[in-house]
């Protein structure tokens, strides 16, 4: 698997998070081998007091590339084939 992840709360107003501060959760979990390139996920987020859960499995190549901005967000991404 391939992760890039960028994170700036600098500019975050969120004046609480799932963890007590004004920082991100992020949780990741990928599963099996993907195919020719594998599973990849790009992630760049600006903004705090949010939740990311990302899965990922399968036998197949899945790639996540998302841009997030703002405060207070809760996404929940599952890719699997």
């Amino acid at each position: 698997m391939a992760l890039t992840l960028t994170m700036d709360n600098s500019a975050s107003n969120a004046a609480t998070s799932a963890n007590g501060d004004e920082g991100n959760a992020v949780t990741i979990s990928s599963t099996g081998d993907g195919d020719a390139n594998g599973h990849t996920i790009n992630l760049n987020i600006t903004g705090g007091g949010s939740t990311y859960d990302i899965t990922q499995s399968g036998v197949g190549d899945n790639t996540i590339d998302a841009t997030f901005d703002g405060d207070s967000q809760d996404v929940d991404i599952t890719q699997s084939d």
